[in-house]
This record gives structure tokens, C-alpha cells and sequence, in this order.
């Protein structure tokens, strides 16, 4: 079965010529009002830039394949592709978001 996100990744890698993709391991409880805050956060940083946001659970089967820890995968897929500053202001701004909520989490990375 194709998740639902898929399609909506595709319809924005149609809009645009590239999709920059941030993506963070989330440990711990995490929920609408944490990910609203997130969310607002970013929002002076985004100025409207077309994305969306994903979450998926990472159980003990995946996790030992991937080898990482079981928890929430959270990734962030922006249309364009984005300067390196964006990237930063984005990633650090989820970073210490995550600190602010007490909520541990681990960048993993950007795709672009």
C-alpha cells in the first residue's frame, strides 16, 4: 500500500525542480501541541515556501535493520531547493525546538 504522503511528494517534486528534505529521529512522547509549536516556529523561516510534514513510527524490527533506536521518524520536505543558510536556520531552529519541549531528538540529516 503507498502511504499518503507519497503522492503529496510527488505532486511537489512536480511543482519544483528539486525537494530539500530534513529529517530527525524523535524520542519520546510527541504531540499536536508539540508539533503546532514546531510548526509556528518555522513559520517567519518557511515565508510561505510550499512543505509538509511527515511521521512515521520506527518499531524494534525496523530499528534493528537501520540500526538506531525505536521511536518517531520526523521529516520536514520543503519545495526548492534551499540555500545553505535556510538549511541551517531550519535545522537549528527545530533543534532547539525539540530542547525547549524536553523532547530528545537527533538530526539525521539534509536531502536535497
Amino acid at each position: 500500500m503507498v502511504k499518503k504522503w507519497k503522492k503529496r511528494l510527488e505532486s511537489l517534486r512536480n511543482d519544483y525542480e528539486e525537494v530539500t528534505q530534513f529529517i530527525f529521529m524523535v524520542y519520546g512522547p510527541f504531540g499536536e501541541r508539540d508539533f503546532k509549536i514546531l510548526e509556528y516556529s518555522l513559520k517567519d523561516i518557511l515565508n510561505e515556501k510550499e512543505s509538509f510534514y511527515i511521521f512515521d513510527d520506527v518499531n524494534r524490527k525496523d530499528a534493528e535493520t537501520f540500526n538506531i533506536f525505536e521511536g518517531l521518524s520526523f521529516q520536514l520536505f520543503v519545495g526548492g531547493k534551499l540555500d545553505e543558510y535556510t538549511q541551517t536556520a531550519i535545522t537549528n531552529t527545530l533543534t532547539e525546538g525539540f530542547n525547549y519541549l524536553r523532547i530528545k531528538a537527533e538530526f539525521y540529516g539534509v536531502v536535497s
